[in-house]
């Protein structure tokens, strides 16, 4: 759903008004590290610009310099370069030469700490993890020459995929502090409504199958296509046919394909048009699955995102009624427990981040090596 998400973004431009003027960010994609478009955020973002301590005669300057001519028509070049390449990626010569010089322009304003830190920022939403380092746009912007792209890939499929792996190995680690912590008829409606992952050998009494279960809280089309066609364990845990993984993948193509071809009516955005589709292309996705299947897709689906972010989770009212521990001890009690795991996980995150990018890094060439460790000192620290 590539494509979808370019198309959908492009027609939601992000304007920032100062004034009696607009500046647009060239780039409506999330995560851009270029600096005109850190720059148009730190205008719009008051928290960014609150930590980073720029004062607000910084960012009248800075607001007033993005409004200069020279600074527009370096903007109109990275907009032409952005154009002339293919899938929307960086022409990366260019493009990196005009990023400097945007950012020459921007020291007027900022001073060198706050940018680097403002790209800092912009970086570490873009890439998550070190993974995404290798991200095409990255790779052209560190200007890999021809030996080392050709690596990319090599290293993605090895160096990569072992860190996804010691990534998953550390929070089910967290998450199943947490899970332990719980009261015990709280983990096994857990276990009812999430699965037995963290909980293999638990019994669940049949009394509390009758308990109505949370809402589970739906993932795009895209996010759901990519786990069951890219996660073996997943297909094989809700014992998909060839047939169905088959039909599941061209559902992708499909709904692309129709997103470009549909023009939302009156008074709707291509927004709406998304959301619509979405909904439509989880149904589609569901006609494919027999209904256990689906049942237990939605336990996998919560699992993850329970994972992913605990505190979320368990802010869900309804969740913490169902599991009944909206008791104020019990509450405190799961919430220290997720706080304290969640502060250790960060500290191996942080580690297993540093570490995995240097091993990348090692992968390649000392010209691009260093080319990347430039681009993100600070980073992964």
């Amino acid at each position: 759903m590539f494509r979808t998400f370019i198309l959908v973004t492009a027609f939601l431009p992000v304007f920032c008004s100062f004034g009696f003027a607009q500046i647009t960010p060239v780039r409506q994609l999330a995560g851009s590290f270029l600096y005109h478009d850190l720059a148009i955020e730190l205008c719009n973002n008051r928290a960014l610009a609150e930590s980073l301590n720029v004062d607000d005669e910084s960012l009248e300057k800075l607001k007033s310099k993005l409004r200069s001519t020279k600074v527009e028509n370096l903007v109109y070049q990275l907009k032409r370069q952005r154009r002339s390449s293919p899938n929307y990626g960086l022409n990366v010569i260019e493009t990196k030469k005009i990023d400097e010089e945007i950012k020459t322009e921007l020291l007027l304003s900022l001073n060198e700490t706050v940018l680097r830190n403002l790209r800092i920022w912009g970086l570490r939403i873009k890439c998550y993890s070190p993974t995404t380092c290798l991200d095409d746009d990255i790779v052209g912007y560190c200007q890999f020459n021809t030996q080392d792209w050709k690596r990319v890939k090599a290293v993605q499929e090895s160096v990569c995929m072992q860190y996804w792996v010691d990534f998953q190995e550390n929070r089910d680690d967290r998450a199943k502090l947490i899970v332990d912590s719980l009261p015990r008829r709280a983990q096994l409606k857990f276990a009812l409504f999430t699965g037995k992952k963290y909980l293999p050998n638990i019994v669940i009494p049949k009394d509390l199958e009758e308990i109505p279960l949370p809402g589970h809280h739906g993932w795009k089309t895209d996010g759901v296509i990519h786990l069951l066609k890219s996660d073996k364990r997943i297909a094989n845990e809700l014992k998909l046919s060839t047939i169905q993984i088959t039909k599941i993948v061209s559902l992708d193509d499909a709904m692309a394909d129709e997103l470009f071809a549909t023009r939302p009516g009156p008074g709707r955005s291509y927004e709406n048009l998304d959301r619509d589709m979405m909904k439509r292309g989880i149904e589609k996705v569901y006609s494919v699955l027999k209904s256990d299947q689906i049942e237990k897709l939605k336990q996998v689906i919560t699992t993850i995102e329970f994972e992913g972010d605990p505190a979320a989770f368990f802010a869900r009212r309804d969740i913490v009624t169902y599991l009944g521990i909206d008791g104020s001890k019990e509450w405190i009690k799961v919430h220290s427990t997720i706080a304290t795991a969640s502060e250790a996980y960060e500290t191996i995150f942080r580690a297993l981040n540093a570490a995995y990018f240097d091993k990348i890094c090692r992968e390649f060439s000392p010209q691009s090596s260093a080319a990347m460790q430039d681009l993100f000192q600070g980073v992964w620290r």
